[in-house]
């Protein structure tokens, strides 16, 4: 007949730093365990990938319609709606003319280099700015304040 299993429970006559190095060693495990569950992919998914066509002409549609002489905040009234961030546009810059310059999706937005001309104040300027539009969960064209590219 076998003996029962039976836990050790730590004596005073048992060796302290043994103890110590044990939980420490089973921290240690637990601890592995969590990073390689991470690393594998367990635990949620990455950022969705952008809709660069989607991207491309939502912030085509807002630049033609801040060029037609529309306010920014219509846009959100849109179907499906548009959260725009353009602080020129905000600030009563007349948009004349735009080109796309380039683009790069990267994770769930497109990079989207514009060349704007604007009318300021009477004076003509053309600029190139950089906006950060997104798909998912909902559509956003934003002026990117530091340039991804």
């Amino acid at each position: 007949m076998s003996k029962p299993l039976t836990i050790h429970e730590p004596s005073s006559n048992d060796n302290p730093m043994a103890w110590w190095f044990l939980d420490l060693w089973r921290y240690r495990c637990v601890g592995l365990l969590l990073v390689l569950l991470q690393l594998s992919g367990c635990g949620g998914s990455g950022n969705q990938v952008v809709e660069s066509d989607l991207a491309r002409e939502t912030l085509q549609q807002v630049l033609q319609h801040w060029q037609s002489g529309g306010q920014v905040d219509d846009c959100q009234a849109w179907v499906p709606p548009v959260v725009v961030g353009a602080s020129q546009w905000s600030e009563n810059a007349k948009l004349l003319e735009f080109r796309i310059v380039e683009e790069r999706p990267l994770d769930a937005n497109l990079f989207v280099n514009v060349e704007l001309t604007l009318e300021i104040a009477g004076r003509r300027e053309t600029v190139v700015e950089q906006y950060c539009v997104g798909t998912d969960p909902v559509l956003t064209v934003f002026r990117s304040m530091s340039p991804a590219f």
